[in-house]
């Protein structure tokens, strides 16, 4: 499977129906493989989708990573002790892409503040920024206001995203006529949290409802 161009903004449909594929036919020891991150490596949206389906069998290759002897066991299939990447169905393996996932996430944290310094150090110095630099575009009111849009539905996909394990539920209880108290009622019986370790109150369920319906 190949994910469009358009995968980060429908939230990486094929990604999600591999892992699916995987975990409804676990008799049959199917294997997602994910040949490469170059592009995806700092994307949080596509390594939450992969760290989100820890007892999925999905291997993830990477040459960023130290080749490690590890015996997949209680499966039909193999690996060489010279691959380099993540087993996600092991349990070691999938702490340490965990970990990987938290220190990209650390790096987002502070890249804004890096670029904000280096680019108040280029002012200082007199470099010419942005719609400064001679020949440079200069966006029109129009333009301005779609790329805004895009932004914007990028970011309200991405809050989603905390919460990808209950959205089909939260939808077909919805469609079905739910309350959004019922739907948090029934989100407390099946353990559900926030990705700060609380309970999924009214406000989340009726944010989260909100962002699909203006997608």
């Amino acid at each position: 499977m190949e994910e469009g161009v358009d995968g980060e903004e429908t939230r990486w449909p094929k990604l999600r129906k591999a892992i699916r594929m995987a975990d409804d036919n676990a008799d049959r020891d199917l294997l997602v493989v994910i040949p490469t991150l170059d592009g995806v490596q700092f994307n949080l949206s596509f390594l939450h989708v992969l760290s989100g389906g820890c007892d999925a069998p999905i291997y993830v290759r990477s040459g960023w990573r130290r080749p490690k002897i590890v015996e997949a066991k209680n499966t039909n299939y193999e690996r060489r002790v010279d691959s380099l990447g993540w087993l996600l169905s092991l349990g070691d393996e999938a702490e340490a892409f965990a970990e990987m996932v938290s220190r990209v996430r650390q790096r987002d944290l502070v890249l804004g503040s890096s670029i904000r310094a280096g680019l108040k150090e280029a002012t200082r110095r007199g470099v010419r920024l942005g719609s400064r630099r001679r020949g440079s575009h200069c966006f029109t009111k129009g333009e301005q206001s779609k790329g805004g849009q895009v932004t914007a539905k990028k970011r309200r996909l991405l809050a989603n995203d905390s919460y990808t394990e209950w959205l089909p539920d939260i939808y077909r209880w919805r469609a079905n006529g739910d309350s959004i108290e019922g739907i948090v009622m029934r989100l407390t019986e099946t353990g559900a949290i926030t990705k700060d370790g609380r309970k999924i109150g009214p406000m989340q369920v009726y944010r989260i409802l909100k962002r699909v319906n203006r997608e």
